[in-house]
């Protein structure tokens, strides 16, 4: 798995915009500041659940696979079938290796 980068940030504007959570990801952004460990779980419930509500439209659907396809490395037909126990691990690597406030408030900025 690699860090996000600034593609990926455009990536998430566009995803952000055609879903409409752009709250409820600011919301989240907040919770990443000085995340503790024992709070990683949490958060990364919380993403996942917004991930899962974002992907409404099939548009949405398919750009979080190609999304956690090209931070993952994986095609994304092999991302649909992740199940949540691999989704939750990656989402918690993601919270883990990245400065996720730093990162949504970027990929608001763009939209």
């Amino acid at each position: 798995m690699r860090k996000l980068n600034l593609s990926d940030a455009f990536k998430v504007a566009r995803i952000i915009k055609e879903a409409g959570v752009k709250d409820e990801l600011a919301k989240l952004a907040g919770k990443f500041k000085n995340i503790k460990d024992a709070d990683v779980d949490e958060v990364g419930f919380e993403v996942i659940l917004t991930l899962i509500s974002a992907a409404s439209s099939e548009k949405v659907e398919t750009q979080i696979y190609e999304l956690i396809g090209s931070i993952k490395k994986m095609k994304p037909e092999d991302v649909k079938q992740l199940d949540f126990a691999e989704l939750k691990e990656f989402v918690k690597a993601v919270v883990k290796e990245n400065d996720l406030t730093s990162f949504f408030n970027s990929a608001s900025k763009l939209m």
